[in-house]
């Protein structure tokens, strides 16, 4: 199967996917705090990191650029939403090595959604590396904070 047909049949799969998976995040979020942030910041995260691939999808078929594939737009939304999010989070957590835990996972965060985009110049491979890293990153970082609870 060549990759625009691929693209073209996994696309419908991917938002029918995406929308499933979003519309129970509307429901009033009843977690703990650390959890709502985690929602926050690694959920939307991956939010925009679909929206970069329609994006890509879309450039690759020709299509135009849509609101659902605007992953500017949705890192923007998320980098404004962030510090909200941070404070609220550190507002209920109280020992000193969760609240630097916490704030070293946010500054990986920030850095992770920084490096969202592609590079000039930058080939297929070395950007999945490059997220590989800044997803291995997080998650070590996300495991600091649990392993401060």
């Amino acid at each position: 199967m060549t990759s625009p047909l691929r693209a073209l049949l996994l696309g419908p799969v991917l938002l029918l996917a995406h929308s499933a998976w979003a519309a129970p995040l509307a429901a009033p979020d009843v977690r703990p705090p650390i959890e709502q942030y985690r929602g926050a910041t690694i959920v939307k995260l991956g939010e925009c990191h679909y929206t970069r691939v329609l994006a890509q999808r879309n450039a690759q078929m020709g299509l135009p650029p849509t609101d659902e594939s605007d992953y500017q737009a949705c890192a923007a939304a998320l980098r404004s939403a962030a510090p909200g999010a941070l404070k609220q989070v550190l507002k209920v957590s109280t020992r000193k090595p969760l609240r630097q835990a916490i704030q070293a996972f946010h500054a990986s965060f920030l850095t992770s959604l920084d490096g969202l985009p592609q590079l000039k110049g930058e080939s297929d491979e070395d950007y999945q590396i490059r997220q590989l890293a800044l997803g291995n990153a997080l998650s070590t970082a996300w495991d600091d904070v649990e392993n401060n609870r």
